[in-house]
C-alpha cells in the first residue's frame, strides 16, 4: 500500500506507475492523479503537445503507420461484422 501525494488516498501499488528515481520504485501519485495532472497540462500547452507529437511522428513514422495500419484495418473488420449483424437482425425481423 501507498499513499498519493496528491489526493491522500491510501492505494495499491498496482494503482501507481513505476517510476525507478524514485526510492520506492513508484511514483508518488496515483494513476488517476498523475493522468489529471497530464490531461491539464496537455490543455495548457498545446503548441508544446503538437512540437512534441511531430518530433514523435517524425522519429517513428513507420512504427506510427503500422500501428495506423492494423487499427484501420480492425475497425474496417468490426464494421463489417456490425454490418452483417445488422442484415442477420434484419432478416430475422422479417
Amino acid at each position: 500500500m501507498k499513499t498519493c501525494s496528491k489526493c491522500g488516498v491510501e492505494k495499491e501499488l498496482s494503482e501507481f506507475d513505476r517510476d525507478k528515481s524514485r526510492s520506492s520504485g513508484f511514483d508518488h501519485r496515483c494513476k488517476v492523479c498523475a493522468s489529471e495532472k497530464n490531461r491539464k497540462w496537455r490543455a495548457e500547452n498545446p503548441e508544446k503537445v503538437r512540437e512534441q507529437d511531430r518530433k514523435y511522428y517524425a522519429e517513428n513514422h513507420e512504427k506510427v503507420r503500422e500501428q495506423n495500419r492494423k487499427y484501420y484495418a480492425q475497425q474496417r473488420e468490426l464494421t463489417a461484422m456490425g454490418q452483417a449483424m445488422d442484415l442477420q437482425e434484419y432478416l430475422e425481423g422479417a
